[in-house]
Order: C-alpha cells, then structure tokens, then sequence
C-alpha cells in the first residue's frame, strides 16, 4: 500500500480502535451477567420448591386454629381450670 492511502485510512483505523476500546467490558460483563442470572434462576427453582413445604405448615396451622376456635369442650375445660387466659393467649398466637 502507498503511503498517502494508509495516511487517508488513519482516522478510520483511529476511530476503529477508540470503538473497540469502548466495548472491551462488554465480555466479561455478559459473563458477569450470564453467572449472576443463573444464580438467581437456581434461587427461584429453590423457592419455588421450598413454597409447598411452607403452605403445607399454613394449611395445618389455619386447621390448627379452626379446630381451637370450634372446640367448646376445650374451651369449657380452660376456663373451667381457670386457665381461661392461657386459651385466650395461645387462640391469639394461632390466629397471627
């Protein structure tokens, strides 16, 4: 090549680098990004199976409650060993 030809080209070559300069970080980044989203992906597949377990402990503990709010003998038996208080305080405990 003649050299006033690769004078001409200078500033694309020079414009050419400052872009690839400017998109060095894209690499690493996409692996960054690629690493943290299959972290979040792995955390969501362990929440999503850790969901039925927990409504599972609700479902027993709303029974639970149910069950406590219905029962006229237990609460008869409570307030009849003057525990009345104690039966009031664990409802409310099962009711939060």
């Amino acid at each position: 090549m003649s050299v006033p030809l690769l004078e001409s080209l200078r500033p694309q070559h020079a414009q050419l680098l400052q872009r690839i300069s400017e998109l060095d970080w894209a690499a690493p980044a996409l692996a960054q990004q690629s690493s943290f989203v299959f972290s979040l992906e792995k955390s969501l597949n362990d929440l999503s199976q850790e969901i039925p377990k927990l409504a599972k402990v609700v479902d027993r503990e709303h029974e639970d409650v149910k069950t406590m709010e219905s029962s006229v003998f237990e609460k008869f038996w409570y307030k009849a060993t003057t525990r009345g208080d104690k039966f009031s305080e664990k409802l409310d405990k099962e009711r939060k």
